[in-house]
């Protein structure tokens, strides 16, 4: 129970002062970040937005595609 115990205070404390902390991803090992975009984004699809000519697809969403049908239960679109 002690491990579990001080494994929490560390977790906590790790939390705590999370933005003193270096920012440990994998794109800090193997090159430079890219440049933020910013603006306003249009909305291509359920889960694609474009910024400035940019279009940004979002991982791990599963939205229909503009002119994608679905079908219900009963089998009517």
């Amino acid at each position: 129970m002690t491990v579990v115990a001080a494994g929490a205070l560390v977790a906590q404390t790790a939390i705590q002062h999370s933005e003193s902390l270096p920012d440990f991803n994998a794109s800090n090992w193997f090159g430079s970040k890219p440049a933020p975009i910013a603006g306003v984004a249009s909305v291509i699809d359920g889960d694609t937005i474009e910024i400035h000519g940019e279009r940004i697809r979002f991982n791990g969403i599963d939205a229909p595609e503009s002119k994608q049908y679905c079908d219900d239960g009963k089998g009517a679109r």
